[in-house]
Formats: C-alpha cells, structure tokens, sequence
C-alpha cells in the first residue's frame, strides 16, 4: 500500500515542479529582455548568478548582447561580455556579430573587451573592419589591425575595407582632397 501511494503521488509531485521551474524561467525571461533595455546591468548580473543563459534569444529571434548593443545599453553590454559563457560570435539576421556592432556605433572600450575574450575579428562576409572604417573610426580600426583583421577581406559585394575607408572617410580626408584638386586645377 505504501508503495502505491508513493507511485500515485509522485508524478504529480514531479509535475508540479516542472510547472513550478517553468513559471520562474518565464519571469526570469521577462525580467532579463526588461533589465536590457532598461540598461540594468544589476539585474542581469543577478539573473545570470542565478543561472540564466546570456545567450537566450527574445521573442523575434534576437540575442540579448546584439540588443544591449543596439538600444544601447552599454552597463548591460559590458556586463554580458563579462559573462562566462556568452556567445560573442552569435550573428543577427542580417549576418552581424556583436563586434561589428560595436564597430559600427564607435564602442571602442566594448570592442576590445570582446577581441580580448576571443570575438572573431575575421568573419566571412562583412567584418567588424569594414563597419569600423565606414564610420572611419581610426582607434577602432587600430584595434582590429592590431589583432590581424584582413585589411583586404572582401564582403560578399566585392567590397574590402580600405574600400570603405576611401568612400566613407572622415569630413576632413574629404575636405584635403577637395582642397588638393582644387590647388592642381
């Protein structure tokens, strides 16, 4: 008899467990997608000690560091590179890591901080180089030269970053070889 009980009540026990895990996993969702926007470096450090995965995707497929990236969260981007065992090479949709977001929004400090945990800096495709050198951001042009990105790497349109360097270059480069033609006519 004792047996029986035990079996009979066990699986509903189980059960309630189960359901009590996923009902915490759901707030623990809601509350981390929340803390990035909201830029709560604290609250996501709290759930990722609790054991959240950094590298949960929300609801349209996106990753919570190429969010925190975007918003920009920046007390939350550091402190999801910071995590253990964050994806830096998880790429968007459109193909883009977290580096060549960085790249791309001038995070010079987050970008070295992903190159030294080990983000790919030579991607197939667009690289963190290109997006770097269309906004001709010498110091984070630096920092990815230093650590052997592909001066020539071609995107898939054929296009290198030296490339994008001369078509997007800075105001003043623009304006010297404005001045320059103008002096030789």
């Amino acid at each position: 008899m004792n047996n029986i009980f035990r079996n009979y009540f066990k699986y509903p026990i189980y059960l309630f467990v189960l359901i009590g895990l996923n009902i915490s996993f759901a707030g623990s969702y809601d509350d981390f997608f929340r803390a990035i926007r909201m830029d709560d470096a604290a609250e996501v450090r709290q759930l990722l000690a609790r054991g959240f995965d950094p590298n949960t995707l929300d609801p349209q497929g996106q990753h919570g560091l190429l969010i925190a990236i975007k918003e920009p969260s920046p007390k939350v981007a550091k402190a999801l590179v910071d995590a253990p065992n964050i994806n830096l090479n998880i790429l968007n949709r459109q193909g883009e890591s977290p580096l060549m977001l960085a790249a791309l929004k001038g995070q010079l400090d987050l970008a070295s901080q992903m190159v030294e945990k080990g983000a790919d800096v030579n991607k197939t495709g667009w690289t963190p180089l290109h997006y770097a050198a269309s906004n001709s951001n010498l110091p984070l042009i630096k920092l990815l030269l230093e650590n052997s990105a592909y001066i020539d790497a071609e995107s898939p349109n054929g296009t290198t970053p030296l490339m994008m360097a001369s078509m997007y270059g800075s105001a003043g480069g623009r304006l010297r070889k404005r001045k320059i033609k103008h002096a030789k006519a």
